[in-house]
């Protein structure tokens, strides 16, 4: 993995772990669900290592537009 997808998608897991932390309590998470174009540029591999909730959308880049054209 490239040197800045592989600290993208640190800072990203960190990002997610500070947040479920300071906003769940004793709540638990399903699904974290990735989508965009940005989605392509983190690591999925590692992401899915450390939250194996994690879904990423498939052709996450036009998604939002296929869901508005149906």
């Amino acid at each position: 993995m490239v040197k800045a997808v592989i600290k993208y998608t640190r800072e990203i897991l960190n990002t997610i772990s500070t947040t479920l932390k300071a906003t769940l309590r004793n709540d638990t998470v399903n699904t974290v669900l990735f989508t965009g174009g940005r989605s392509n540029l983190i690591g999925q591999k590692e992401v899915k290592a450390h939250y194996k909730f994690a879904r990423f959308v498939e052709d996450s880049e036009i998604a939002n537009v296929l869901g508005f054209y149906k």
